[in-house]
């Protein structure tokens, strides 16, 4: 009993750090005036997946090292980046004059 209990333990602790590397999060700031951005729209362009920085600009979106990230708003220029790591990433995006 103690083994199957300490068995799936393990796994859930396996399956939550194997799913929490597949995620690139960081936080949108404005150029200029580093204010964050709510309402970001980044979409991953290889898995069609779509998230919205929330309101302190922070987001979350399942990606992968060579996929191609977009961060784009209605006002500022469009951002993509290559992912080439999972760590946190500050993305800073230019007022569309």
């Amino acid at each position: 009993m103690v083994r199957a209990l300490l068995f799936s333990i393990f796994i859930l602790l396996f399956v939550g750090t194997t799913y929490a590397q597949d995620n690139l999060t960081g936080r949108v700031y404005e150029d200029k005036t580093k204010v964050a951005l709510p309402g970001i729209v980044i979409k991953n362009l290889k898995t069609q997946s779509t998230t919205i920085s929330d309101r302190t600009g922070a987001y979350s979106i399942p990606a992968h090292t060579g996929d191609l990230v977009v961060f784009s708003a209605f006002s500022y220029v469009p951002d993509t980046l290559y992912v080439t790591s999972l760590k946190y990433t500050e993305i800073s995006l230019v007022l569309n004059t």
